[in-house]
Parts: C-alpha cells; structure tokens; sequence
C-alpha cells in the first residue's frame, strides 16, 4: 500500500489516527518527555504518532491482530513507566531508530518470558533464516508506516491551513488527488465552479505547499542536512 491509497484503504488500527495536535515539533515533545511536569502528555502524544509504526511492526513479526494491539500497548506503558528517553537527542540519530531499537528490546525480552511461562523455561528453537526474514518485513512494515505517518501530518496540516483560508471544501474535492494525478480535472473543476486551468493551478500549489510540510515534518526528526537528506529519500521509496 502507499500513501496514494490513504483515503480509500481501510487500516486494521485506528489508534494513532484522528485528531492529533502536531503544533508541537518532535523533538519538542522528546525534551518535554524528559521533565517531570509534563512527561506523561508528552509521552502519550509521541506514541499517537508512533502507533501504527510500532503496531505494524509487531504484527509482521507473526502476533495477530488483537495480540499486536496489546502488544503495542504494553510497550507504550514501558515507555511511561521508565526512563528510557535519557540520553536521547538530535545528535545522536534518527528519534524513529531509537523506538525501533527499544522495540527489539521489548518484544526479546516478551518473547523469552512467554516461552519460560509454556515451557517450563525452555526457549523455542526458531530458524534463522525464518527469524531473519520475518524481521526484515518487520523493519520494512515500521518504515513504510513511519513515511506514511510523516506524509499524514503533512496532509492534516495543510487540510487545517485550507479550512483556516476558507477553502475547506475545495481541500476536500483536491486531497485524493494530491499524491497521484488524476483525469478528471474538468469534471472536478465543474463541481466546484471553477475552469480546468484553474483547477490545475490550484491543485500545484496545493502540492508545492504539501511538499513543504512533509519537509518540515522531516526537519523536526533530524539534526543536520546528512541526516535531512537520507530521511527525504527514505520517504520518497513509499511515495
């Protein structure tokens, strides 16, 4: 699946979707995480953006639906509960491969306690090839969720922008086409009382404006150009 089919596709959570504030940047929400004050809002604000990453990483790794669920749940919780945001900051990589990480971490350490509760202690002999390749879609699935992620900020952004300017409507009529051509221009330009030239020039500059809010959503995440650039391309491999 890709970004283009985002309104037409029926996801299996919608935990993480919604309305969601994005005022705040990433790195705003880490260092907010960090105080004591205003940890647990920040906290939870930083997992609605990263649910469905994390959920659909757990699912390719083999856990039914329900289970992924509450999987994803229970990390979230880890994450509330203990520290772990300490030594995070810009400089020292990408925020999205230290929730990757820490996932790893987690569902090891769930996996090892599960297998010592059915057996007894004894672990579950699982072939490497097997492991490796269910991680690797495992990883795939957290990028391609995390692209999509960034590409649904940018989108909810630019939908409150054109309902602030009055053109809610219009927005509307447009998003479906906004990450994918389409034929139908004069047909759309009809509906909204407009030409076709028009429409056409309405429909770049909505996408030049979303072009920018995707690099924005990608600038909060990073801490130089190097890091800014390798994440563009990495969003670029779903679009």
């Amino acid at each position: 699946m890709s970004p283009l089919q985002l309104a037409s596709v029926t996801r299996e959570t919608s935990i993480g979707g919604g309305n969601v504030r994005f005022e705040d940047t990433l790195w705003t929400l880490v260092y907010r995480a960090k105080d004591a004050d205003d940890r647990r809002q920040a906290l939870e604000e930083l997992f609605r953006r990263y649910w469905k990453p994390v959920y659909f990483y757990i699912r390719r790794r083999g856990h039914p639906v329900e289970d992924a669920k509450d999987l994803a749940q229970e990390f979230c919780t880890v994450f509330l509960e203990k520290q772990l945001l300490a030594s995070v900051s810009p400089e020292k990589g990408r925020f999205r491969n230290f929730v990757l990480v820490a996932l790893k971490h987690f569902l090891a350490k769930e996996f090892r306690r599960a297998q010592a509760l059915k057996r007894g202690g004894s672990a579950l002999f699982v072939p490497l090839d097997a492991a490796q390749t269910a991680d690797e879609s495992a990883n795939r699935a957290f990028e391609r969720e995390w692209a999509l992620a960034v590409v649904e900020s940018a989108v909810r952004q630019l939908r409150l922008q054109c309902e602030n300017e009055g053109k809610g409507t219009e927005f509307d009529a447009l998003q479906p086409f906004l990450l994918r051509g389409t034929r139908r221009y004069e047909q759309i330009a009809a509906d909204l009382g407009v030409t076709a030239d028009c429409l056409a020039r309405r429909m770049f500059a909505l996408r030049t404006r979303l072009k920018a809010l995707i690099r924005q959503e990608i600038h909060q995440t990073v801490a130089d150009e190097p890091a800014f650039s390798a994440e563009l391309r990495e969003i670029r491999k779903f679009l």
